[in-house]
């Protein structure tokens, strides 16, 4: 059970979250149906949406797609994955900076 302290008294907020959750989930998975139906792309599923979404995504995936096609990252990795291709992203955004600060540092000799 989630609660919230609104007003000086503990609230339920279990319904009002599964609400939110579920709208946002329904435009995540219109724009994920033509990944889907692609069928040749490996496709994994990280982050606190995939930690939330699980159950649904299973569903939804498995309809389109072998089991072993796709992989849902268990929710005691996500964290770590999330951490991880963050810093590959600060990585990579950095290069790409400084190679158009720079261009002629990044030609080969």
């Amino acid at each position: 059970m989630a609660s919230s302290l609104l007003g000086g008294r503990r609230t339920r907020v279990d319904d009002i979250v599964a609400d939110v959750i579920e709208a946002r989930s329904q435009n995540l998975f219109t724009q994920m149906l033509p990944l889907l139906q692609e069928g040749q792309s490996f496709l994994t599923f990280t982050g606190g949406g995939a930690i939330l979404l699980a159950g649904s995504l299973y569903k939804l995936v498995s309809i389109k797609r072998d089991p072993q096609s796709f992989l849902i990252v268990p929710r005691e990795l996500a964290s770590v994955l999330n951490a991880i291709g963050g810093y590959i992203l600060a990585q990579t955004t950095a290069q790409k900076l400084l190679e158009r600060m720079n261009p002629s540092a990044t030609q080969p000799r």
